[in-house]
């Protein structure tokens, strides 16, 4: 049965785009059909995550407004199975005039033809973001955050309204935690974990290797020695129904100390 996520934030430069790139690609090499959709017509970046940046093709836009068909919208996104709708060339005003059941029939569209279908949002929100989350057609919320204090509240807020709203699922992804050095980090990953309302997808520990992927246009699950790349793979699993611990293959198991008793 085909699913439908979004991907969000609250406030920029979380990750949200190299997580959902990462996400979309490991689901593809697990043999799903997956499409990734970059909502953030502003300042897009998934297609650059995926290195499909000089494709040409349509965009989201022209699904809702019914001029294209997805054969003219989605691109090859360098795997078999996985495909990208680009956001547009050029900023798109007007938004708020496309109806909800537009939105329902595209996303019935897509998923028609997909197992998973990403949407990367914009951060910040706004009414377009509830308003795709209202449709039923999505299955599921998942919320990018650091560890930073603002951003936790900001991600506990908007999860909160978002699940108040629409009734949907809502996941909580820490980005870039230090998991070496934990003193380095601004807020606890206990304290997050504890307090905030959000149940936790993932933990992505910060990776040396996200600038690298960046410059060369692949996700972060594309690097087998990834860190991040295995933390997203969990994520994978878990929304897929397996149990897989938090920190399953990142965390290095440490081995019990031995006890020496002497004679009296």
């Amino acid at each position: 049965m085909s699913k439908a996520y979004i991907v969000g934030s609250y406030k920029g430069g979380v990750g949200k785009t190299t997580f959902c790139s990462a996400l979309a690609y490991v689901a593809a090499l697990n043999s799903n059909s997956v499409l990734a959709v970059d909502m953030d017509f502003g300042s897009g970046g998934l297609d650059i995550a995926l290195g499909v940046e000089n494709t040409a093709a349509g965009n989201i836009l022209h699904l809702l407004n019914k001029e294209l068909e997805l054969e003219g919208v989605a691109v090859d996104g360098g795997i078999p199975g996985l495909r990208v709708i680009c956001s547009p060339m050029s900023y798109f005003e007007g938004l708020e005039n496309i109806s909800e059941e537009a939105m329902e029939a595209v996303i019935h569209r897509l998923k028609l033809d997909n197992d998973l279908v990403l949407f990367d949002m914009p951060a910040g929100g706004g009414d377009f973001f509830e308003k795709l989350c209202l449709c039923e057609g999505i299955d599921g919320i998942i919320i990018v955050s650091t560890d930073s204090p603002t951003s936790v509240r900001s991600a506990e807020k908007c999860g909160q309204r978002l699940y108040e709203l629409s009734g949907k699922d809502v996941k909580l992804v820490i980005n870039g935690y230090n998991l070496t050095k934990p003193r380095s980090n601004t807020f606890g990953l206990v304290n997050i974990l504890e307090n905030v309302s959000l149940p936790a997808l993932a933990v992505i520990p910060f990776d040396g290797l996200c600038s690298r992927a960046l410059s060369l246009g692949k996700p972060l699950t594309a690097f087998e020695k990834s860190v991040a790349g295995i933390a997203v793979e969990n994520a994978f699993l878990r929304m897929a129904g397996n149990n897989v611990p938090l920190f399953d293959g990142i965390l290095k198991k440490k081995k019990r100390k031995k006890f020496l008793y002497k004679d009296n």
